[in-house]
Protein backbone atom coordinates (compact mmCIF):
# COMPACT_ATOMS: atom_id res chain seq x y z
CA UNK A 1 0.00 0.00 0.00
CA UNK A 2 2.66 2.37 1.06
CA UNK A 3 3.86 2.45 -2.35
CA UNK A 4 0.94 4.02 -3.83
CA UNK A 5 1.48 6.92 -1.04
CA UNK A 6 3.77 9.60 -2.48
CA UNK A 7 6.53 10.35 -0.20
CA UNK A 8 6.40 13.48 0.32
CA UNK A 9 2.38 12.42 1.56
CA UNK A 10 3.72 10.10 3.58
CA UNK A 11 6.58 12.23 5.05
CA UNK A 12 4.22 15.37 6.17
CA UNK A 13 1.56 12.72 7.66
CA UNK A 14 4.38 11.19 9.78
CA UNK A 15 5.61 14.73 11.14
CA UNK A 16 1.99 15.53 11.59
CA UNK A 17 1.38 12.45 13.05
CA UNK A 18 0.48 13.79 16.99
CA UNK A 19 -1.92 16.34 15.90
CA UNK A 20 -3.94 13.91 13.77
CA UNK A 21 -3.72 11.40 16.10
CA UNK A 22 -5.17 14.11 18.61
CA UNK A 23 -8.28 14.82 16.18
CA UNK A 24 -8.79 11.69 15.48
CA UNK A 25 -9.09 10.76 19.45
CA UNK A 26 -11.86 13.73 19.79
CA UNK A 27 -13.79 12.73 16.67
CA UNK A 28 -13.59 9.39 18.18
CA UNK A 29 -14.78 10.92 21.56
CA UNK A 30 -17.35 12.28 20.15
CA UNK A 31 -19.01 10.00 17.90
CA UNK A 32 -18.68 7.35 21.45
CA UNK A 33 -20.40 9.67 23.45
CA UNK A 34 -23.23 10.80 21.26
CA UNK A 35 -24.09 7.23 19.60
CA UNK A 36 -23.40 5.20 23.09
CA UNK A 37 -24.98 5.07 26.33
CA UNK A 38 -23.88 5.12 29.84
CA UNK A 39 -20.34 4.14 30.56
CA UNK A 40 -19.13 3.66 26.95
CA UNK A 41 -20.71 7.41 26.67
CA UNK A 42 -18.73 8.97 29.79
CA UNK A 43 -15.74 7.25 27.89
CA UNK A 44 -16.74 9.19 25.05
CA UNK A 45 -16.55 12.19 26.37
CA UNK A 46 -13.63 11.95 28.21
CA UNK A 47 -11.49 10.94 25.23
CA UNK A 48 -13.34 14.37 23.80
CA UNK A 49 -12.26 16.34 27.00
CA UNK A 50 -8.63 14.65 26.28
CA UNK A 51 -8.09 16.04 22.89
CA UNK A 52 -7.08 19.03 23.34
CA UNK A 53 -4.95 18.12 25.92
CA UNK A 54 -3.27 15.88 23.10
CA UNK A 55 -3.51 18.84 20.40
CA UNK A 56 -1.49 20.75 22.67
CA UNK A 57 1.31 18.32 23.57
CA UNK A 58 1.17 17.19 19.98
CA UNK A 59 2.07 20.79 18.69
CA UNK A 60 4.70 21.75 21.48
CA UNK A 61 6.57 18.25 20.01
CA UNK A 62 6.65 19.56 17.05
CA UNK A 63 8.02 22.74 17.74
CA UNK A 64 10.53 22.04 19.94
CA UNK A 65 11.65 19.43 17.23
CA UNK A 66 11.28 21.91 14.07
CA UNK A 67 13.50 24.53 15.57
CA UNK A 68 16.69 22.66 15.55
CA UNK A 69 16.46 22.51 11.92
CA UNK A 70 19.34 19.40 10.90
CA UNK A 71 22.19 19.01 12.95
CA UNK A 72 24.77 16.38 12.63
CA UNK A 73 24.14 12.91 14.88
CA UNK A 74 22.08 10.68 16.43
CA UNK A 75 20.67 11.09 19.52
CA UNK A 76 18.91 7.85 21.90
CA UNK A 77 17.28 7.87 24.73
CA UNK A 78 17.49 4.34 26.47
CA UNK A 79 16.11 4.13 30.19
CA UNK A 80 17.05 7.21 31.57
CA UNK A 81 19.85 7.54 29.61
CA UNK A 82 20.94 10.06 26.81
CA UNK A 83 22.81 8.74 24.24
CA UNK A 84 24.08 10.99 21.36
CA UNK A 85 26.44 9.75 18.24
CA UNK A 86 28.50 12.62 16.40
CA UNK A 87 30.72 12.73 13.98
CA UNK A 88 33.09 14.52 15.80
CA UNK A 89 32.55 12.99 19.25
CA UNK A 90 29.39 11.81 21.05
CA UNK A 91 28.75 10.28 25.06
CA UNK A 92 26.43 9.63 27.31
CA UNK A 93 24.60 11.33 30.26
CA UNK A 94 22.30 9.70 32.99
CA UNK A 95 19.07 12.16 33.00
CA UNK A 96 19.33 11.63 37.03
CA UNK A 97 22.22 12.84 36.95
CA UNK A 98 22.00 15.84 35.26
CA UNK A 99 22.51 19.10 36.87
CA UNK A 100 22.40 21.39 34.34
CA UNK A 101 20.95 22.22 30.69
CA UNK A 102 22.12 25.45 28.19
CA UNK A 103 21.36 26.49 24.61
CA UNK A 104 24.74 27.40 23.72
CA UNK A 105 26.04 28.07 20.23
CA UNK A 106 27.91 25.43 18.41
CA UNK A 107 29.68 24.70 14.84
CA UNK A 108 27.16 27.66 13.50
CA UNK A 109 24.38 26.52 14.98
CA UNK A 110 23.06 25.70 18.21
CA UNK A 111 23.41 22.74 21.07
CA UNK A 112 22.29 21.47 23.98
CA UNK A 113 24.78 21.42 26.79
CA UNK A 114 24.40 18.91 29.10
CA UNK A 115 26.27 18.76 32.36
CA UNK A 116 25.35 15.88 35.01
CA UNK A 117 27.38 14.65 38.24
CA UNK A 118 30.46 12.45 37.32
CA UNK A 119 30.24 12.57 33.70
CA UNK A 120 31.63 15.02 31.22
CA UNK A 121 29.76 17.19 29.53
CA UNK A 122 27.81 16.34 26.54
CA UNK A 123 27.08 18.90 23.88
CA UNK A 124 24.00 17.48 21.39
CA UNK A 125 23.47 19.62 18.31
CA UNK A 126 20.00 20.79 17.72
CA UNK A 127 18.21 18.92 14.84
CA UNK A 128 20.34 15.60 15.23
CA UNK A 129 18.40 13.06 14.23
CA UNK A 130 16.24 11.42 16.81
CA UNK A 131 16.43 15.08 19.12
CA UNK A 132 12.51 15.10 19.45
CA UNK A 133 13.00 12.40 22.53
CA UNK A 134 14.78 15.13 24.19
CA UNK A 135 11.91 16.91 24.75
CA UNK A 136 10.18 13.80 26.69
CA UNK A 137 13.29 13.32 28.43
CA UNK A 138 13.46 16.90 29.37
CA UNK A 139 10.35 17.60 30.64
CA UNK A 140 10.58 14.70 33.44
CA UNK A 141 12.56 17.00 34.95
CA UNK A 142 11.61 19.09 38.71
CA UNK A 143 10.56 22.39 37.02
CA UNK A 144 10.50 22.57 33.40
CA UNK A 145 8.14 22.72 31.77
CA UNK A 146 6.91 21.71 28.45
CA UNK A 147 6.42 25.65 27.87
CA UNK A 148 9.63 26.93 28.83
CA UNK A 149 11.35 24.06 26.80
CA UNK A 150 9.46 25.77 23.44
CA UNK A 151 10.19 29.05 24.57
CA UNK A 152 13.44 28.54 24.70
CA UNK A 153 14.23 26.88 21.34
CA UNK A 154 11.85 29.04 19.73
CA UNK A 155 12.70 32.26 21.38
CA UNK A 156 16.78 31.59 21.11
CA UNK A 157 16.28 30.96 17.54
CA UNK A 158 17.13 34.38 15.85
CA UNK A 159 20.31 34.55 18.48
CA UNK A 160 22.76 31.78 17.96
CA UNK A 161 25.14 33.42 19.43
CA UNK A 162 23.94 33.81 22.56
CA UNK A 163 24.32 31.16 25.80
CA UNK A 164 21.37 30.55 27.79
CA UNK A 165 20.55 28.17 31.00
CA UNK A 166 17.57 26.18 30.16
CA UNK A 167 17.62 24.35 33.59
CA UNK A 168 19.35 23.86 36.85
CA UNK A 169 18.76 21.02 38.94
CA UNK A 170 17.78 22.34 42.23
CA UNK A 171 20.02 22.52 45.31
CA UNK A 172 18.65 19.67 48.07
CA UNK A 173 17.24 21.03 50.91
CA UNK A 174 19.50 20.97 54.11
Amino acid sequence: MAEFIRPEVTEALFRWRGEIGAVAVGLFGGWLGLAAFGTLALLGWALLALSPVLLLIAVQRRRFAAAGGEGPGVVELVEGRIGYFGPAGGGFVVLDDLTEIRLVPHGGGRAWLLRARGSPDLVVPLGAQGDEALFDAFVTLPGLTAAQLVSAVTEEAGRSNVTALIWRRPAPAA
